[in-house]
């Protein structure tokens, strides 16, 4: 079933990141690229299995978003982040829902603050 567009109702902003060096340290610099209403709800502990061997992944949160130009699953690598409500969220997938076109899912892992 197609997600209403009346759920998304959280504002999140897409970030670009790279690592810079500090003298002898490396730090996180993060860019906002643009920001959308989307929806975020938590996974829990997703398995997956690939023949007769289980997968785990660090999938914590599945962020879904209109789908535009800026938002198709091909434009956003993994050089993007998404914050929401002031957690940030590493995108390990992204794919178009249902192959409509209309909306954009993303698998993400909740990033853990750095202290910085």
């Amino acid at each position: 079933m197609l997600t209403n567009p009346g759920l998304l109702k959280k504002r999140c902003t897409f970030l670009e990141w790279n690592s810079a060096q500090n003298g002898t340290d490396i730090r996180d610099e993060y860019k906002a690229l643009f920001s959308t209403w989307c929806k975020l709800e938590p996974t829990g502990a997703l398995t997956y299995w690939f023949g007769k061997v289980q997968l785990d992944t660090d999938v914590t949160h599945r962020i879904t978003v209109r789908r535009t130009e800026r938002t198709k699953p091909e434009k956003l690598t993994s050089q993007i982040v998404v914050e929401v409500e002031g957690a940030r969220f590493k995108i390990l997938r992204s794919s178009d829902l249902e192959g409509a076109e209309r909306f954009t899912v993303l698998d993400c892992s909740l990033e853990e603050p750095n202290g910085s």
